[in-house]
């Protein structure tokens, strides 16, 4: 502690034992007297006691009011203990939050470097939240990182359940911030709505893990194609935080099903929030279950939102019985409070009588819309009244705007999106957004992205099927997919490009194309999955689907590429599509042999070059070809893979096309070295590139390059691969493709290797394989393992290398790789039993790394 901390809790603890030491749940219950309420648990409190924490800004009011009433307690008299004046507390609190601030407050190492405060990704805390003040204080001292250091076991987890529209989310939301506030969690405080209860796809855990590790700082070409790799990198990311004593909280959303959810849940000192309209029974966690507020909560809460702004609108509390009157018929419900105050906010000088009225004779038209859970007396509970009271004091345009916009699939929408499905101007576009948010029909946010909570989508998504005509609803949704493939078309153009071609608006350069996609992703996805079963829109959400699958395949967002081929191969079927039904095709091969599952890769790249063949599309079923060589030479068919390109080069003898026709020379190069046929290896690269150089994008010349060098070690020609994998390796750099960096490196350091530069060569293998276990490519971490360990006999440290040897042949035989498995294991041998007093004649050489694409 410092000087300042330390005087205040002696100062603290004198008072406190002078008073007599009274329960601290007596202390805590001062909280709740204050008003607002605030929410502290005993073990905040106990903290304070003991110098352990300095209260926070936050808790200066009630850190005041605690010691007041400690002062004025009868035994304090009695001690003959004179207490300290209030504004002597005030100042030394105020001193000692500037020393805790300042980092002298709390021991520590002198090297120790602070790492600074991780992301916070919550939403904001609600406005005018009242009640729930046991449940805070309940939540918080599950928070409390503390609890659970003095030997009784923490549950890191708390599962907040109940009915839609009851609550939970505010509540939460409200509890981690007042957490965050106390530097609880200075790992970072993380928010994800799994959509469990909404009428698109819900979100999985390993797709939870994605969205974290990218918040977390992990580049998306470093996260793990496969599900179970994302959830391990999460998992590691959570020990590394914890082994830095940096806590972080996780808020997890509108969760359907325990699968979404356990296996994202953290060990300690990490925090866990989940919301759930069911009760996660088999979940291990503190069950928190909320129900409706009571009626003076829902009072309350309409008098406090009332008052924001320090309106004087105290008609909550002058007109008593009618605020009560309202609080019933919205159900109690926090939602349906929250668009009441905005209804009431609009016409402050009518009487809440009125509003009782109306919508006591709405709720005769609200049976169509009733929600899944009763109320505490086991009444069916609805808000479509609410919804409609809303709808009914808004603009004619804005009532159309709001059913309009029902019509875009996806979570959320951005404005610009908005005003093309509304056909109006930006600027017009945000304000009629602003109003719908205003009314609480739309949630805002500072990135200008609005959504709908669940239950006002259904009503929207209701008024839209009451009000707008086919031709209406068609044409808005013609607008709105025309808008996707366009710019989803102009971004995907800007990122096959080099860095140094004309841009192609909106997109000014690769920066801009790639951040809209990823912003835009999970609603380009739904749009596609949402437009492909609308007759009139199948071609379109067709040419959406084949725009998105380079950017999803280039950041490795597999387990979204395959679900789109699915889509896009199940919409051409139906529409008798035979081009995109082979695209669909290719694009699932491709997602499957990322995945290393060759076989299904082969079919699919088969059938899709039967299709392009029966509809004379020469150039597509020649690329289809290439693509089946890839897989047919991960399996070693190598004489299949070289006819399969035969028949590509045939179909190209009459065309033009540089690419493709680089394609399968690269191709072929490849196999011809698997084959140990490398002069015909290099001949066949050496065409390629005299072919590609200026006419093949960077990345295309990058990996030509890198695989040539290969070519050129296998005969010995060393110098010359050195310059071809340098060269690739600065075209990757140049496009900042890390994956491709790595290949590259690792080339190079082969090269590096079979000119006897074994130092070198080992420390570049020891970064390459760092690099691939980084980015979750398990394959290409387990091959450099094994390079490592040719690198280490070759320097003679024998027992250091049968370690590397026997973790990659473990490895690469877990994953079915059964060549590269028998290689490593024929090292393993070598290094065994090579004599120790002398460098053994081994046959152990690095594996080069071909990139397949």
């Amino acid at each position: 502690m410092g000087e300042h901390a330390d005087r205040l809790r002696s100062e603290l603890r004198a008072l406190y034992e002078a008073a007599d030491q009274p329960l601290l749940s007596q202390l805590v219950g001062i909280g709740r007297q204050q008003r607002p309420p605030v929410a502290v648990s005993d073990a905040t409190v106990s903290a304070w006691l003991t110098g352990t924490s300095v209260p926070s800004h936050r808790f200066t009011p009630y850190f005041l009011a605690m010691v007041g009433f400690l002062g004025s307690r009868p035994s304090v008299a009695r001690a003959g203990f004179v207490p300290r004046p209030r504004a002597w507390w005030a100042q030394a609190l105020d001193v000692a939050q500037k020393e805790r601030a300042a980092g002298r407050g709390r021991p520590r190492a002198a090297a120790d470097e602070d790492p600074g405060t991780g992301p916070v990704t919550l939403l904001a805390d609600p406005v005018a939240f009242t009640g729930r003040a046991d449940l805070v204080g309940e939540l918080l001292e599950h928070l409390d990182p503390g609890t659970g250091r003095d030997g009784t076991t923490a549950v890191g987890v708390s599962a907040v359940t109940g009915m839609g529209g009851v609550g939970k989310t505010a509540l939460v939301l409200h509890a981690a911030h007042q957490a965050t506030s106390r530097g609880w969690f200075p790992g970072g405080a993380l928010f994800i709505d799994l959509r469990g209860y909404h009428d698109g796809a819900a979100l999985d855990a390993a797709q939870a893990a994605d969205r974290f590790l990218r918040v977390l700082g992990v580049k998306d070409r470093d996260i793990p194609a496969e599900a179970e790799e994302k959830l391990s990198l999460w998992r590691a990311r959570l020990g590394r935080l914890a082994e830095q004593d940096r806590p972080l909280l996780a808020v997890v959303d509108n969760v359907h099903s325990l699968g979404q959810v356990a296996p994202l849940v953290p060990s300690a000192p990490h925090r866990l929030l989940v919301t759930s309209r069911r009760r996660l029974s088999a979940l291990s966690a503190r069950h928190i279950s909320v129900g409706p507020l009571t009626v003076p909560e829902a009072v309350d809460l309409l008098d406090q939102a009332l008052r924001v702004g320090d309106v004087a609108d105290d008609r909550a509390r002058a007109q008593r019985p009618d605020a009560e009157r309202l609080a019933e018929l919205c159900g109690r419900l926090p939602l349906a409070l929250q668009i009441m105050v905005a209804l009431l906010r609009e016409e402050r000088h009518r009487p809440l009588a009125d509003h009782c009225a109306e919508l006591a004779d709405a709720r005769n038209r609200l049976d169509a819309l009733q929600y899944d859970d009763i109320d505490g007396q086991g009444r069916p509970l609805a808000v479509r009244a609410a919804f409609d009271l809303s709808l009914g004091h808004l603009t004619q345009p804005q009532q159309e705007a709001f059913s309009v916009l029902s019509l875009a699939p996806g979570p959320d929408i951005a404005t610009d999106t908005a005003a093309e499905l509304l056909d109006l101007p930006v600027p017009a576009t945000r304000r009629l957004l602003t109003a719908l948010a205003r009314a609480h029909l739309l949630i805002g946010s500072p990135r200008e992205r609005w959504q709908m909570h669940d239950l006002v989508r259904l009503y929207a998504a209701e008024q839209a099927r009451v009000h707008l005509d086919a031709d209406a609803r068609e044409a808005a949704e013609t607008r709105l997919i025309a808008y996707h493939v366009r710019l989803a078309t102009a971004a995907d153009t800007v990122l096959r490009s080099d860095a140094d071609s004309e841009p192609v608006p909106p997109f000014a350069d690769h920066a801009a194309a790639r951040s809209w996609l990823e912003d835009e992703r999970t609603c380009l996805l739904a749009s596609v999955a949402s437009f492909s079963a609308v007759p009139p829109h199948l071609k379109s959400a067709l040419a959406l689907a084949n725009r998105l699958t380079q950017f999803l395949g280039t950041t490795r967002h597999f387990d979204e590429l395959s679900t789109l081929a699915d889509i896009m191969l199940e919409t051409a079927r139906a529409a008798g599509e035979r081009r995109y039904e082979g695209l669909a095709l290719m694009t699932r091969g491709t997602a499957l042999m990322e995945i290393r599952q060759f076989e299904s890769a082969i079919e699919a790249h088969e059938e899709a070059e039967r299709i392009f063949t029966g509809t004379g599309d020469t150039v597509v079923a020649a690329n289809a070809l290439t693509n089946l060589s890839i897989p047919l030479r991960h399996l070693r068919r190598f004489d299949e893979a070289a006819t399969v390109l035969t028949r590509a080069s045939a179909l190209l003898e009459e065309t033009d096309h540089l690419m493709s026709n680089v394609a399968v020379l690269a191709q072929l190069g490849t196999i011809r070295m698997g084959q140990e046929r490398f002069e015909e290896g290099i001949d066949a690269y050496e065409r390629a590139l005299r072919l590609a150089t200026g006419a093949v994008s960077d990345l295309q010349l990058g990996m030509l390059l890198d695989n040539y060098g290969n070519t050129l070690e296998s005969v010995g020609r060393f110098e010359e691969a050195v310059d071809a994998h340098q060269r690739a390796h600065r075209l990757f750099q140049g496009m900042n493709d890390v994956h491709r960096q790595a290949i590259a490196l690792g080339n190079l350091a082969g090269a590096h290797w079979e000119l006897g530069r074994f130092e070198e060569a080992l420390e570049t293998f020891r970064t390459v394989h760092d690099t691939f276990r980084g980015m979750g490519d398990s394959h290409s971490a387990a091959v450099a393992l094994d390079n490592i360990g040719a690198c280490l006999q070759a320097l003679d440290r024998l027992d250091e290398a049968a370690v590397c040897h026997e973790q990659a042949m473990v490895a690469l035989r877990d994953m079915g790789d059964a060549h590269q498995a028998e290689i490593a294991a024929k090292h393993l041998a070598e290094a065994r039993q090579a004599p120790a007093d002398g460098r053994s004649e081994s046959s152990a050489l690095p594996h080069a790394l071909d990139d397949p694409a």
